[in-house]
């Protein structure tokens, strides 16, 4: 496995395009996933699985390889939001996208990432997640504490977790 080289993502001249992957806890989808991120920007803080899409990889792709770099999880579902071209062509497995940018104390951007969200769901027990790679830590979460920034006084969460859990679960409710 090639190391990240993570001081390149650093100061970009364009945006970097990733991946965040919301992994809800079937069958009914009251636990989600969150890892605690351990290379900045927001290190220490939890969020959703995810990283960079590489060249030729599609979304989907990227978002299988990050869960399984990240957590060690095969065993996920990713449900398409059914949004197809007049081809009837699916035109992403995003659900949503974020932008994220952070600049430094000069006002320069030091960060800037474009993340299509993407919905999964697994019945992977919490046993079976194991935080390696780029994390510190990773376990399910009820979303309901989650989405009121309840997940424990020593945990922080990276700012857009509470928006694009919602986000995700309207979307499984229009898919069930």
């Amino acid at each position: 496995m090639l190391k990240r080289c993570f001081s390149s993502r650093m100061y970009p001249t364009q945006p970097l395009i990733g991946v965040s992957v919301v992994i809800l806890k079937e069958p009914d989808y009251k636990s989600v996933v969150l890892i605690e991120r351990g290379q900045p920007p927001k290190m220490g803080e939890w969020s959703f699985p995810g990283g960079l899409v590489n060249v030729g990889e599609s979304i989907e792709e990227a978002a299988r390889r990050e869960v399984y770099e990240e957590i060690g999880l095969t065993d996920i579902n990713i449900i398409n939001p059914h949004k197809k071209n007049s081809y009837g062509e699916f035109l992403s497995h995003a659900f949503t996208t974020t932008e994220h940018i952070y600049f430094d104390d000069k006002n320069k951007c030091q960060y800037h990432y474009f993340l299509g969200q993407i919905l999964a769901t697994t019945n992977a027990s919490a046993d079976m997640l194991r935080a390696q790679d780029d994390i510190n830590n990773s376990s399910f979460f009820n979303c309901s504490n989650v989405i009121n920034r309840d997940i424990g006084n020593d945990k922080i969460l990276v700012e857009r977790i509470p928006y694009v859990l919602s986000k995700a679960l309207s979307e499984i409710s229009n898919q069930m």
